[in-house]
């Protein structure tokens, strides 16, 4: 995934470095897994028509991704941070899942079949 790609793609990110290639490819990869889109990540065309919500998902993939765990703000000036322990940055995305893509999202169980008990 290029810059180029990103911007045809139709994803808004400001600053397109590599990491942030790198972090598109990955939530892409995401939506690939957990959600019923049908995704063919090599073809530029398919990504294209990708919903406003798996297009906003992927946006705000990238923002979370670049979080520190548990930092919630910064201040510089007055040496100050604020933790929020109840998240990581999985468990975000999750969230964020479900809220923006719940008409496509598989569910989070897996279903594993037992051994017979009685044998």
């Amino acid at each position: 995934m290029t810059a180029e790609n990103i911007k045809e793609i139709g994803i808004p990110c400001d600053d397109i470095s590599e990491r942030t290639c790198l972090m598109v490819e990955c939530a892409i990869e995401w939506l690939v897994a957990h959600t019923t889109l049908q995704i063919d990540v090599n073809d530029i065309e398919t990504l294209k028509k990708l919903p406003a919500c798996a297009k906003l998902f992927i946006l705000k993939y990238t923002e979370i991704s670049d979080r520190d765990t548990g930092v919630t703000s910064e201040s510089l000036g007055g040496m100050s941070q604020s933790f929020d322990v109840s998240n990581s940055n999985q468990d975000l995305i999750w969230e964020l899942a479900e809220e923006l893509l719940s008409n496509y999202l598989k569910s989070r169980g897996a279903f594993i079949p037992a051994k017979r008990k009685w044998g």
